[in-house]
């Protein structure tokens, strides 16, 4: 699964306010801010890559916040110095949260953005709870994308 936004850079810029020389002009402010035209649509003012979406915790018997609470341990963030455990980062977004696991150093990076100032919580969760949520390749339960 694939996010549809694309990067906005400053040196693809044809026009001042547009990323990609489009002649509509932007649908709000965020986007004059960012330099996000019409056509690739407002990404909340964050310039944003194409990517695959990572890896998150959905428990279906208890809420995210609860199941870090009993699985993990509170931390800071940036990656875990330990073999068999894994950070993560709980994300308050308007109306719902994401647990997003830090399994490399460019999953952390974008969850560190300067510019993107959402609420987070950082947790260290052990690696074998992880397992249902993580690809075969990096030792989880789940296919490979």
């Amino acid at each position: 699964m694939s996010l549809d936004m694309l990067s906005c850079r400053p040196d693809i810029h044809r026009r001042p306010g547009h990323c990609c020389g489009d002649s509509a002009p932007p649908k709000s402010a965020a986007m004059v801010r960012t330099g996000l035209c019409r056509s690739h649509g407002d990404a909340g003012g964050l310039l944003l890559e194409r990517r695959d979406m990572g890896y998150f915790i959905n428990p279906t018997d208890m809420s995210k916040e609860r199941w870090l609470m009993q699985k993990g341990k509170p931390w800071v963030g940036r990656l875990s110095p330990y073999k068999d455990w894994m950070t993560v980062c709980l994300v308050e977004n308007p109306g719902w949260t994401a647990a997003g696991i830090m399994y490399s150093r460019d999953e952390l990076k974008r969850a560190t953005l300067p510019q993107d100032q959402r609420p987070k919580a950082w947790f260290l969760v052990p690696k074998e709870d992880l397992k249902p949520y993580l690809p075969k390749r990096l030792g989880g339960d789940l296919p490979d994308k």
